[in-house]
């Protein structure tokens, strides 16, 4: 291949880049004037009891404070009910999870069953809220009905939790969180997902929804395919998460989600992201050796991907200027992602989960 047209190339995928990821739709804050709605706040946690408090005391200090807050505790090894209810906390202890069932997918069900208000906010045991979030996402649903999902902004602590900025910037563009036109791209992000307790108990024990380890995928797709509609945010400054306290986890957390969420992006866009991570690949400058080429591509692509990274979480300037190197760790862990999907069965926090087929 000639070099006009490996130019050609990767200036056409770093145009791209900048369709599939301009700017994120983040959530707007509630106003004074905004309807006030009962809200049961329902967090399934399995072994949380170091990110717990940070949760349970952003939502003791929300500006509309939920009318109450299950913790279902999915059988936890540590001090997870304890914390819980020393905060506060309504404590669901869950049952032994069914066959046909995923541990997460089972807490939640228990506890939207178990709520007693009509609007139920699930929350992941690590999200991170402001005052503002439970005003934020009820007004959110207020204005887009159906189902309403939030990706937290990603704060880190560790270097090595930058490792994860590829799988947040591939997540966001397979949904079209941040293309300038909203695609019909049929997904939810888990951490935060907000809906009326009577839709999600029309959806929440679908064979497809209770099965799957993107729980969270399948219920959005459930939701659409009865014509209800599936509005995606990011979390801006209204809420934030810290993902994988270790190494082991991170590797582990990314590697059993992200080919079996592939399956549900639309071919076109699923290409053009490959596209993408494969230009971020060959413009780290070993495509055209030293030359002044290369070095015009590097700055781009590490200038696109800073201002991407910087609204999905505290990435900062090391991480854009690393980006060959953090594609390198995406892919790789992709691969992973696909041999444990291939084999069928994928570990978390001590529990094996089978994959459905297909």
């Amino acid at each position: 291949m000639d070099e006009p047209l490996r130019v050609a190339l990767l200036a056409m995928a770093w145009l791209v880049g900048w369709w599939l990821f301009g700017r994120a739709r983040t959530i707007a804050s509630a106003g004074p004037d905004d309807p006030v709605v009962d809200i049961s706040v329902i967090v399934p946690a399995r072994d949380e009891e170091v990110s717990l408090p940070t949760l349970l005391d952003g939502l003791a200090s929300q500006d509309r404070v939920a009318s109450e807050i299950i913790v279902v505790d999915d059988g936890s090894r540590d001090e997870t009910a304890a914390v819980a209810s020393r905060h506060g906390a309504r404590v669901l202890a869950s049952e032994p999870v069914p066959d046909g069932w995923t541990g997460k997918a089972w807490a939640l069900w228990q506890g939207a069953n178990a709520s007693r208000s009509e609007l139920l906010v699930l929350l992941d045991a690590d999200v991170e809220p402001t005052p503002a979030l439970l005003g934020s996402v009820a007004r959110a649903h207020a204005m887009h009905g159906g189902l309403v999902s939030v990706q937290p902004f990603h704060r880190m602590r560790r270097w090595w939790e930058r490792a994860s900025a590829f799988f947040n910037l591939v997540a966001v563009m397979s949904v079209g969180l941040g293309s300038p036109r909203r695609p019909r791209v049929i997904a939810a992000f888990g951490p935060v997902i907000v809906c009326r307790r009577d839709l999600y108990l029309a959806h929440g024990d679908a064979p497809k929804v209770r099965s799957a380890i993107l729980e969270d995928v399948e219920l959005a797709r459930s939701v659409a395919a009865a014509d209800v509609p599936v509005t995606t945010f990011a979390g801006g400054r209204v809420v934030a998460f810290r993902m994988y306290d270790r190494p082991a986890r991170l590797v582990e957390g990314w590697a059993k989600n992200f080919a079996s969420g592939a399956r549900a992006v639309p071919p076109v866009r699923l290409a053009l992201v490959v596209a993408w991570v494969t230009a971020c690949l060959l413009s780290g400058g070993w495509i055209f050796g030293a030359s002044l080429t290369a070095a015009i591509f590097f700055v781009a692509f590490a200038t696109q991907c800073f201002v991407q990274l910087r609204q999905l979480g505290n990435f900062g300037v090391l991480s854009a200027v690393l980006y060959p190197l953090l594609a390198m760790v995406f892919v790789a862990v992709f691969v992973c992602s696909l041999l444990v999907t291939l084999r069928g069965e994928v570990t978390w926090k001590g529990r094996r989960i089978r994959l459905r087929a297909g």
